[in-house]
């Protein structure tokens, strides 16, 4: 028997007659064989979702962790409330929200430091976000971010580590900060220094043939010099 279009329906009710048996068909194709039946994968999501509910509210917990005196975050409760969240996208947020509150916080008394560390944050989600370009699969991904994971941890304890330095060095807290910034005020000016050097020998046909460690050589004598006057 054959069938043929009575010209009854419009364009928009045959695209919608349409639409509605692709979903059909590609639901039937997914669960022929050895694939799940529908109520199968129904309770998986389910159950992610139970997972997420939970995790959300440790999460929370985590989050919720405080820091003004760093060492929370080596604390056997803290390490508890990261080991409960399953979920590796789910520990990674946990983690990252902590890091930037962190971050803030310690802008108030150190501002220099806390824009490094920001900037190293930074690359840390810049990562994190290429992860939707791989074309990989579940399992590689939950890698992928666990071992992600790891770098905002480690951020947290080398900010708490930053921020307890001023006992070893002899200051005060807010001596730190101003040291801080001498600091990277030097480190800018030896930048500065090192690349008006390397243009000046440049220009000047020296070395022949560009060559870094010819440079940092040079640079490496002038600072000998500055450091044992005659």
């Amino acid at each position: 028997m054959n069938c043929a279009p009575s010209g009854e329906l419009t364009d928009t009710e045959t695209a919608t007659v349409q639409f509605h048996l692709a979903i059909r068909s590609v639901t039937h194709k997914q669960t022929i064989g050895d694939a799940p039946d529908a109520g199968t994968m129904n309770a998986v999501v389910e159950d992610m979702v139970r997972q997420v509910i939970s995790c959300t509210g440790v999460e929370n917990v985590v989050i919720a962790q405080q820091l003004p005196d760093g060492g929370n975050i080596f604390s056997e409760e803290f390490a508890q409330n990261l080991a409960k969240i399953k979920l590796p996208i789910t520990k990674f947020n946990a983690l990252l929200k902590l890091s930037q509150r962190s971050i803030r916080d310690y802008k108030r008394t150190n501002n220099v430091k806390a824009v490094e560390f920001d900037e190293r944050l930074q690359k840390i989600v810049d990562a994190y976000n290429t992860r939707d370009n791989l074309q990989f699969v579940s399992d590689t991904v939950s890698d992928f971010v666990n071992d992600l994971s790891d770098q905002p941890l480690d951020l947290l304890k080398d900010l708490d580590k930053d921020r307890q330095s001023f006992e070893s060095l002899g200051l005060t807290y807010e001596e730190k900060a101003f040291y801080d910034i001498l600091v990277k005020v030097r480190d800018d000016i030896k930048s500065e220094l090192d690349m008006d050097l390397t243009v000046l020998l440049y220009k000047n046909g020296y070395p022949p043939e560009w060559n870094e460690e010819v440079f940092d050589r040079v640079m490496a004598q002038a600072t000998n010099y500055k450091s044992h006057p005659r």
